[in-house]
Order: C-alpha cells, then sequence, then structure tokens
C-alpha cells in the first residue's frame, strides 16, 4: 500500500513541477492579475451615478457641482435625516453640514444607504475640505487645507433603511464583483488544468511515455497523480493572483499621499461587505465548487487524451465538454444572485453546479439545496475519476484505429 501511494505522489511531484515550469503557466500567472485589475476598474467605472442630498445648514457655500458620478440634490435645511430620505426616495447618500455647538468648527455626517464606492466617498470629502479652504482665504494652499482639517469634523455612517419587499431580489447586487471573481477564477483554473491534462496524457501517448508508465504502476495511480497535480498547481497559482492583485489594487486605491492625514481612505467601502460567517461560508462554497469541478472536467478531459490519435477527432470532444461550463459561465456572470428556474436546474447538473451555486449564493439559496448540489458533483466527479482511469488504461495502446463511443463502452466491459 506504501508504495502505491508513493508511485501517487511521484507522479506528482514530476507533473507540479513540469506545470510550474512551463511558459504557460508563468504567462496566464502574470496575466490573470493585469485582466483582474482592469475588470475591477471597468466595474467602478461603470455603476451608475450616486445621488446625494445635500443639507447645507451654514452659511458656507459648500457646493457639489460638476462632480464626476454624483448628482448633487438640495435639501431643506429644517428637514430631519428621516424625513429627507422618505421625501427623496432615489437618493443614495446625505451629506449634512452643519456649525458645531461653539460655531468655530464644521460637522460633516455622510449618510449612506449602501457603501459607496471609495472614489465617490472621496470626491464628497475633498469637494467639502476644498470649499472651506477656500472660503478661509489662506496664504497658501498648504495653509488653507491644514486650516481646514483643524476645523471640519468628517465622519460617514450606515443610515438603517427597511428593504421592501419588492426590493429583496436586488439587495444582493452589493456582492456581484466578488461573485464575478469567483466565477472567473473557477472557470479559468477549471478549463486551463483541465485542458492541460489533456495535453500532458496526448504527449506522453505520442511519444510512447504512457505505456512505460503503466508498466510500472497502475492506471488508477497515474490519473489520480496527474489531477491531483493539476490540482495542486492550480492553488499555487490562485494564490499568486490573489496576493499579486490584492497587492496592486491596494497600492492603485491608495491615495493617502494626496490627503491630509485624518482623511484616510476607508477602502472597506470599495469592497462588499460581509460578516465573518458569510465569508467562511462563501470561501467554502468556493473551494468545494472549485474543487469538484476541477475534478470532475479534468477527469473528463483525461479521457479525451487517452482516445486521442490521428484517427479520433478529440477537438470535437473537448467542445462538447467544455460548452456546458462556458455557457453557465456566460449565464450565471449576467444573473449573479438570482434564482430563476434555469439558475436553479444548473446548480443541480454536475456539469454547470461549480459556477450555479457560487451565482445563487447570495439569492438566499438554502442549505439543503448547496448540500444536494453539492453530494450530485462529487458522486459525479468519482465516477469521472473511475471512469477516466478504466478508460486510460486500454485507450493508451489504441493508436491505430478510430476509437468511438462503441469501442469505449467495449473497454468499460472487460
Amino acid at each position: 500500500m506504501a508504495m502505491k501511494t508513493k508511485k501517487i505522489f511521484y507522479v506528482i511531484a514530476f507533473e507540479v513541477g513540469r506545470y510550474i515550469k512551463s511558459s504557460a503557466f508563468i504567462y496566464t500567472t502574470i496575466a490573470f492579475p493585469i485582466m483582474m485589475c482592469i475588470f475591477i476598474f471597468v466595474n467602478n467605472d461603470s455603476r451608475k451615478q450616486t445621488a446625494l442630498l445635500v443639507q447645507n445648514k451654514t452659511e458656507i457655500p459648500f457646493s457639489m457641482e460638476g462632480m464626476k458620478d454624483i448628482t448633487p440634490i438640495p435639501i431643506d435645511k429644517t428637514l430631519t435625516v428621516e424625513e429627507t430620505f422618505k421625501r427623496e426616495k432615489k437618493g443614495d447618500a446625505m451629506i449634512q453640514i452643519s456649525y458645531a455647538e461653539d460655531s468655530t468648527r464644521i460637522n460633516v455626517i455622510l449618510y449612506q444607504k449602501e457603501k459607496l464606492r471609495i472614489f465617490v466617498s472621496n470626491d464628497i470629502r475633498n469637494r467639502v475640505y476644498d470649499a472651506y479652504a477656500d472660503y478661509l482665504h489662506g496664504d497658501s494652499v498648504s495653509m488653507m487645507m491644514k486650516d481646514a482639517n483643524d476645523r471640519i469634523s468628517f465622519e460617514k455612517c450606515d443610515y438603517p433603511i427597511i428593504v421592501e419587499k419588492d426590493e429583496v431580489s436586488t439587495k444582493s447586487s452589493d456582492k456581484s464583483p466578488l461573485t464575478a471573481i469567483a466565477l472567473m477564477l473557477i472557470y479559468f483554473i477549471v478549463l486551463q488544468f483541465s485542458n492541460n491534462i489533456l495535453k500532458s496524457i496526448s504527449r506522453e501517448k505520442q511519444n510512447k511515455t504512457s505505456e512505460i508508465l503503466l508498466s510500472s504502476a497502475r492506471s488508477r495511480d497515474i490519473i489520480f497523480g496527474k489531477v491531483i497535480s493539476g490540482y495542486v498547481s492550480a492553488i499555487i497559482q490562485m494564490t499568486f493572483w490573489v496576493l499579486c492583485t490584492t497587492a496592486v489594487v491596494s497600492v492603485l486605491f491608495n491615495e493617502t499621499t494626496t490627503l491630509p492625514s485624518n482623511m484616510q481612505i476607508d477602502q472597506i467601502s470599495a469592497i462588499p461587505a460581509l460578516s465573518l460567517k458569510e465569508g467562511l461560508e462563501f470561501s467554502l462554497l468556493f473551494f468545494l465548487c472549485l474543487t469538484g469541478g476541477y475534478f470532475m472536467y479534468s477527469s473528463l478531459f483525461a479521457i479525451i487524451g487517452a482516445i486521442s490519435n490521428a484517427n479520433t477527432d478529440t477537438q470535437q470532444y473537448s467542445f462538447i465538454l467544455t460548452m456546458p461550463l462556458l455557457i453557465a459561465f456566460i449565464y450565471a456572470m449576467s444573473h449573479t444572485g438570482q434564482s430563476d428556474i434555469l439558475m436553479i436546474i444548473m446548480s443541480y447538473l454536475p456539469i454547470t453546479s461549480p459556477v450555479a451555486l457560487i451565482a445563487r449564493f447570495f439569492s438566499g439559496i438554502s442549505v439543503a439545496e448547496i448540500i444536494v448540489s453539492l453530494v450530485l458533483l462529487y458522486v459525479s466527479m468519482y465516477l469521472c475519476l473511475r471512469l477516466s482511469a478504466a478508460i486510460y488504461r486500454h485507450g493508451i495502446i489504441a493508436d491505430s484505429y478510430k476509437v468511438t463511443i462503441k469501442s469505449i463502452i467495449g473497454w468499460l466491459r472487460k
């Protein structure tokens, strides 16, 4: 038993080393963080205009006109915050500017129905400080900003609102960027490393290396070793992606060098707000879907690699395997946080459930549905692994005739 396990580790070590040293691994490792940063900026820049309710109780002209992505709406000085939001239901946030009790300082409170984008809240704060600095007429910009910094108290707080029944379906839209990133990670990792399994087996079959492997190890050990090595390589690459993307985004979003000392950017406002429980549950589901999806698809692509030869059209089989996940990915990207009938069906189909479950996570999907979907996924994954090991043993030597579904069934009967 120890010897059999040792052989699997030999395969894993060899394959992981080859993956990491390949040019394709290096290129995708570098390219994906760049693509993710572009996605974050495009997503950040494509949001709707923020309707900002402006209540200025002072005599100082704090104008919010001409700001990018912000539509200012002046509000009567006498209205309370509750009355303001009830009257202006389309308002996304409200800024209230008033004198402090001693009339020497300015209190500024930014009420948010939902977390504003990092650049939006930062622009509002900058505009307030700039307007007050201009009003003070200091001798220099630095003196004006220091004086304004000393005299203004700026704070942000969430305004508690009651969500109506017809708004529940849109509540999960805040989490759509996080869901989209998770979907892209699953889609690219599953297809990229599954396709690597296909290429590896096809190459070894052509140069007869696979026959040497079969003479010293069981087909199940070879398949399991290759699939596990692909998963280890995927985790290594994904870890680099996450660390690199986080570092780049934190640097690009850090603008504290141009702001006064008390004006640190609340970077959490740019990230979907998740509780610890939500974060752990989402992370667990992500890794379960990634693991189940990868092992199932990689075992199916291993079958294609095993039956590949000059007389077999493996491109056709690859296309058939790729299409369900591609369709599910495209549909899930545009229906994140929703549970329509098609999304429900896809979440129970093992070939589409890895992306459908992630897309439905913030729609209120029940634990029972998730468990049933994962059980179906992992049972299918196990069967596909056993199937690929059985076909690999016969497909490796089938290099002189066209492999068909009929011949594959015949192998399985033996």
